[in-house]
């Protein structure tokens, strides 16, 4: 079955704060989907979904889907923040389907010494492509598997990471910009090492400056495509507007409606109601 075109906001508080001391235990906790796990005669499929949660569970936590299972998410994306113990994702928590040009600005932190924390996915095992995760990661004393876009991942192509991180504490092991705990692949990904210089990682991503991870050639020599359709007869998937990282072409920004006028000078916006006042 297909999921599509849904969307979803609000808070999601699905356990009790302390995961080891009394109370309810919250598993596969979703901004819009809990669990997206197919079977063998049916694989699932989520696409044009999108979330802005707060979520709070314990184990597999994402911004837009808890676990996933032969289940493909594609061009989604999460906003809001994410919180639990283990497999804590700003997008999906823990999975092994597909994830296709999707993003996250979702924050994301763990509870005590938890571990599998990242700001796509807590952990993967299926294939990530042409996605990109802009999270602010917040991790515990003594927190390990953590990366600015997966905590642990085995497929990754053509994605970048511009996570920022904050240590509340020391941290354990396995801690890196990209991937913390690297298993498969990683074929042309990016990520922003300025600010995060004291971070090692492994994966086998390419570590770019702020102003670097702004210029479009940086990814179109990788083979990313940010060619339009009159030139290679395909849709491009990446873009860059003005100075800044790279976005999704599918992804347009909800725009701010008025009471009338177009924003211009010779057509300026008409304010007439409180509501266009909170634009």
């Amino acid at each position: 079955g297909i999921t599509q075109n849904c969307s979803t906001s609000g808070t999601i508080h699905a356990q009790a704060i302390d995961p080891f001391f009394g109370g309810d235990v919250g598993f596969n906790v979703g901004g819009l989907i809990g669990s997206c796990n197919g079977d063998f005669w049916e694989s699932l499929a989520v696409f044009r979904c999108s979330s802005s949660v707060e979520v709070q569970g314990t184990y597999s936590v994402g911004g837009l889907v808890g676990s996933q299972a032969n289940c493909t998410l594609r061009e989604c994306f999460s906003t809001g923040s994410v919180e639990g113990y283990e497999y804590i994702g700003g997008l999906v928590g823990i999975g092994s389907g597909n994830i296709e040009r999707c993003f996250t600005t979702a924050a994301v932190g763990n509870y005590y010494a938890g571990s599998y924390l990242g700001g796509i996915t807590g952990s993967h095992s299926g294939t990530i492509s042409d996605s990109y995760a802009r999270s602010a990661i917040y991790m515990n004393s003594g927190s390990s598997n953590v990366g600015g876009f997966a905590g642990s991942c085995f497929g990754v192509s053509r994605c970048y990471s511009a996570s920022t991180f904050r240590l509340l504490n020391y941290v354990s092991e396995y801690v890196a910009t990209f991937i913390g705990y690297p298993q498969g692949s990683v074929e042309a990904c990016f990520f922003n090492y300025q600010g995060n210089e004291w971070m090692d990682d492994i994966s086998g991503a390419t570590g770019l400056t702020t102003s670097q991870m702004q210029i479009a050639d940086e990814f179109i020599n990788a083979g990313w495509d940010f060619d339009p359709e009159a030139i290679d007869g395909t849709p491009a998937i990446w873009k860059i507007d003005g100075v800044n990282y790279p976005t999704l072409v599918w992804y347009v920004p909800a725009q701010a409606t008025y009471s009338g006028g177009k924003g211009t000078l010779e057509d300026p916006y008409q304010i007439a109601t409180v509501n266009d006042l909170l634009h």
